[in-house]
C-alpha cells in the first residue's frame, strides 16, 4: 500500500511509505523491494529492501514515479507505484506597504520602508529584496537589500513632498514578482520657535527708534516672513524673507507703556 500522491519541496529528501502493506493470510509474512528509478527492476543495488525509502527529488517541475513490489513466503506479489512530484515554483508576491509619512526634518529627512510583507507561498522557500527610488528627489537607501532599508530623501523642496519608491522580491529559483510601488510623504506640520526676543532699550524717549531682534528656529519650512505688532496701532511691519536673528525697528509717537509682539511664519503657513 502506498500513498497515491507525495509533493516534495525541490532538492530535498522525503520519505515513501509502504510500511501499510500487509498479506491476507495470517502468518505470511512478505518481503519488499522498490523500484526507485522506474526501470521496472526491483531490489537493484542501491534500492532499499524496507518497507519505506528515502527518496531525493529534484528542482521544480519534475515529476516520479518511484514503485514498490510485496511478496509473501508462496512468491505471489503485488505491485503499486506512487507520483512524487515537484510542484511548479509560484511567483512570489510583494509588498512595499505605504504610505509612509514623515515630518520634514530639515535638508534631509529619512523614513524606514517595509517589505516583510512580501511573501512566497512555497513551502522552504526563501526572497530577496531589491528596492528602488521611482522619483523621490535625491533618496538613496542605506541598503537597498534589506527587507526594512532607511530612505533618506531630499526635503529642501516643496512644503508638502509625494513620491514613490518600488520594491521588487525573488525567490531562491530567480523567480521575481511584478514591482510594487509605495507612497512616501514628507510633511512640514511643526512652527518655527522662537528661541529669543530683545529690545535695545526698554525706556526711550518719543520718536526716538527702538531696535527689536528676535532668533527662531526651524528645521524646515525656508525662506521664512517675520511679521512686527508695535503695539501702537501702527500698521505691521513685514520682514519677509526673514533670518535668524532678524530685526526691525520703531519709533513711538507718544508716551505709554507698548507691548511689541512678532510672528514667525514658515513657507508651509506654520
Amino acid at each position: 500500500v502506498l500513498p497515491s500522491r507525495y509533493e516534495a519541496s525541490p532538492n530535498s529528501t522525503i520519505t515513501l511509505d509502504g510500511c501499510d502493506s500487509y498479506d491476507p493470510d495470517p502468518g505470511d509474512e512478505i518481503t519488499y523491494a522498490w523500484d526507485l528509478d522506474w526501470d521496472g527492476n526491483f531490489g537493484e543495488p542501491g534500492e532499499p529492501t524496507e518497507c519505506d525509502a528515502e527518496f531525493t527529488v529534484g528542482d521544480v517541475g519534475t515529476f516520479y514515479f518511484p514503485c514498490l513490489k510485496v511478496t509473501d513466503s508462496f512468491g505471489e506479489y503485488d505491485i503499486e507505484c506512487t507520483t512524487v512530484g515537484v510542484p511548479a515554483n509560484a511567483t512570489p508576491v510583494c509588498d512595499a506597504d505605504g504610505p509612509y509619512v514623515a515630518e520634514c526634518e530639515g535638508s534631509t529627512t529619512s523614513i524606514v520602508v517595509n517589505g516583510e510583507m512580501s511573501e512566497d507561498l512555497d513551502e522552504g522557500d526563501t526572497i530577496t529584496f531589491e528596492w528602488s527610488n521611482i522619483d523621490c528627489l535625491g533618496a538613496y537607501f542605506d541598503d537597498p537589500t534589506s527587507a526594512t532599508p532607511l530612505l533618506t530623501v531630499d526635503s529642501t523642496g516643496p512644503c508638502s513632498l509625494v513620491c514613490t519608491v518600488s520594491l521588487t522580491v525573488t525567490d531562491n529559483h530567480n523567480a521575481s514578482s511584478d514591482p510594487c510601488d509605495a507612497t512616501v510623504m514628507i510633511e512640514d506640520t511643526t512652527a518655527p520657535l522662537i528661541t529669543s526676543l530683545n529690545a535695545d532699550d526698554l525706556v526711550q524717549a518719543i520718536n526716538v527708534p527702538v531696535n527689536f531682534s528676535v532668533e527662531f528656529s526651524d528645521d524646515c519650512g525656508a525662506p521664512h516672513m517675520a511679521t512686527w505688532d508695535f503695539g501702537d496701532g501702527t500698521p505691521p511691519v513685514v520682514t519677509d524673507p526673514a533670518t535668524s536673528p532678524t530685526s526691525a525697528g520703531h519709533a513711538y509717537a507718544a508716551q505709554g507703556i507698548y507691548s511689541a509682539t512678532v510672528t514667525i511664519e514658515d513657507s508651509c503657513r506654520n
